[in-house]
């Protein structure tokens, strides 16, 4: 690597350079210090042969170079140097190691919140939906469910609703992502006509973030059966049991 220049500094990167994971763990920190556009925000020229490097990278046989360089893409806003990278890092989802995965979501979310972001990863949503089903890792899980509460937040409540029974038997990481999508919803009165999980699904197929100030209908936790009438509380209140690993935290808040 050659670094030179006055004004800003440039670097090349020639396809010959192999380096070490140590080498690689400095390159990024340097890439993420330097300036990547000129005084016009133009992407420079330089950054072509940075892009062929980050997608090397993320096809790498070492797990540590693909997630810190997963990790790296967190921190890029500029979606010219994005855009070849994204079926790199879609790839990743699908990683045999937990520590790629973990970080393949987070460089989904960031750059599917990116303006423009979603027209990159149109798919994203679903792809993510997919793994968080079938994810055994709980760093993973909780990362994909925060990209749903973020970036798809309907879909992150149709998770919820249909693994309610299951809730109890996650990790605390993931049980407090649940706790800030349950606190942020609110849900129109169920239709007493339907079942439990239907009624809750019918509320809360369309969702939207808590208005202020108060909202017209919010969900509560309680310690009442699933959605029956609790005596001498708000009758605009939906209170949705959740279970009692979830009841500490919600005293503590």
């Amino acid at each position: 690597m050659h670094v030179a220049g006055d004004a800003h500094e440039r670097f090349h990167l020639t396809s010959s350079t192999l380096p070490t994971t140590q080498v690689q763990k400095l390159l990024l920190l340097y890439l993420e210090i330097i300036d990547k556009t000129d005084s016009n925000g133009k992407v420079l020229p330089e950054m072509i042969l940075i892009c062929q490097n980050l997608r090397n990278n993320l096809q790498h046989p070492n797990e540590y170079v693909r997630g810190s360089t997963l990790r790296f893409l967190c921190r890029l806003t500029e979606t010219e140097l994005l855009e070849p990278l994204v079926p790199s890092v879609m790839a990743n989802l699908e990683h045999r190691h937990s520590f790629v995965r973990r970080n393949a979501v987070l460089a989904v979310m960031s750059i599917y919140q990116l303006p423009g972001g979603d027209m990159l990863m149109a798919d994203a949503p679903e792809y993510i939906e997919k793994l968080l089903a079938s994810e055994s890792d709980l760093s993973t899980r909780r990362n994909a469910f925060l990209f749903l509460f973020n970036c798809a937040q309907d879909r992150a409540v149709d998770f919820l609703l249909s693994h309610l029974d299951q809730v109890d038997t996650w990790g605390d990481i993931l049980q407090m992502v649940v706790l800030d999508l349950v606190r942020k919803v609110r849900i129109p009165k169920p239709n007493p006509d339907k079942s439990e999980l239907g009624r809750v699904g019918a509320g809360m197929h369309h969702v939207h973030p808590c208005p202020r100030p108060r909202p017209q209908f919010s969900i509560q936790c309680s310690t009442h059966p699933p959605l029956t009438p609790c005596p001498g509380r708000d009758n605009n209140v939906l209170w949705l049991p959740l279970p009692p690993s979830l009841h500490a935290h919600v005293g503590a808040r």
